[in-house]
C-alpha cells in the first residue's frame, strides 16, 4: 500500500492526463478508460498512483497504463529535479513511474534526451539515459517488487552532467546512479535536441502483448494477473541559479 492518503484522480487540478490509444513501447492493447486505475495523492497535483490490482484479474491487467503531464518545460533551464516514489509488485514488469521526454523524439534514446528516473527492465531497477550501456545502470541494492519510499534527485551540473541519487525515507541510505561526464555527459550528448523542442514527464506500466524492441528486451512476457503498482509524488523541477521559476497556472505545484 503507498503512504500517501488517496483520492480520484482530478485531471482538471492534476499535472496527469490518461493517454488513450497505443504507443510503440506497448502497441497492444490499446489503453482506454476501461484501463483506468488512477489516483492521486490528497493535496498533490503532481502525485500519481497506478494500480493493476484496480482492475478485475484476468485479461484485463493486460494493459499498457500511460499518463502524460501537459506541464511542458525547456530542460535547458532546469537545475534540479527531485520526487518521492515507492512501487510494490512489479517484479518482472516493465514499468516506469517517472521518465521524461522531449515532445518531439529521436532515436537513439541517449541523444533524445529522455531520461528513464526509475525504470523497471528486465527486472533491474534502473535510472537510464540510453539503451545501451554506459547509458544506464541499476539502483545499487534497489527493487521494483517492494520499494519503500524513496527521495530521488537529479542535479543537473554545471560541466552539463546530470547526477542522480536514491535515497530510502525510513533509513536515510543513499545510493547513486550513472554519472556520465565529459563527451558523454548529458548536455553533449542531446543538447542539439533542445531548443524549441520542449520537455514533458511520463508514467506508465507497459504489460501489454506487444511492442518495439523496447518491450522485447525490458518486458520478456505478460504478466496477466500481475499486482504491480506505484506512487509518484511532491515532483519538484528547479531551475538553474539566477532563472525564474519555471511553471505557472496548475502546473506551478511542481514549483519549488
Amino acid at each position: 500500500m503507498t503512504t500517501c492518503d488517496l483520492q480520484p484522480l482530478q485531471e482538471g487540478s492534476s499535472i496527469w492526463a490518461r493517454k488513450d490509444g497505443t504507443h510503440p513501447s506497448c502497441s497492444k492493447p490499446s489503453f482506454d478508460a476501461s484501463q483506468d486505475t488512477a489516483r492521486m495523492c490528497h493535496g498533490d497535483p503532481t502525485s500519481l498512483d497506478v494500480d493493476l490490482t484496480r482492475m478485475q484479474k484476468g485479461h484485463t491487467r493486460t494493459s499498457c497504463p500511460h499518463y502524460e503531464s501537459s506541464c511542458s518545460f525547456d530542460v535547458a533551464k532546469v537545475g534540479k529535479i527531485s520526487f518521492d516514489v515507492e512501487m510494490r509488485n512489479c517484479a518482472k514488469v516493465w514499468a516506469c513511474p517517472l521518465w521524461m521526454s522531449p515532445e518531439t523524439w529521436r532515436s537513439p534514446q541517449r541523444e533524445s534526451g529522455e531520461i528513464d528516473f526509475v525504470e523497471n527492465c528486465d527486472d533491474h531497477l534502473n535510472v537510464s539515459f540510453g539503451e545501451s550501456l554506459p547509458y544506464y545502470s541499476e539502483w545499487p541494492g534497489r527493487s521494483a517488487a517492494k520499494l519503500g519510499k524513496q527521495h530521488v534527485v537529479l542535479e543537473f551540473q554545471k560541466d552539463g552532467s546530470v547526477l542522480p541519487t536514491m535515497t530510502d525515507s525510513l533509513t536515510g541510505e543513499m545510493v547513486a546512479g550513472v554519472h556520465l561526464t565529459g563527451s558523454q555527459s548529458y548536455q553533449a550528448m542531446t543538447s542539439k535536441n533542445w531548443g524549441s523542442n520542449p520537455f514533458k514527464l511520463v508514467s506508465d506500466i507497459w504489460n501489454g502483448t506487444e511492442g518495439n524492441p523496447g518491450y522485447a528486451a525490458c518486458q520478456k512476457q505478460t504478466k496477466p494477473d500481475s499486482e504491480c503498482g506505484y506512487t509518484v509524488q511532491n515532483i519538484k523541477i528547479f531551475p538553474k541559479p539566477g532563472e525564474p521559476k519555471l511553471f505557472s497556472g496548475k502546473c506551478e505545484a511542481l514549483n519549488p
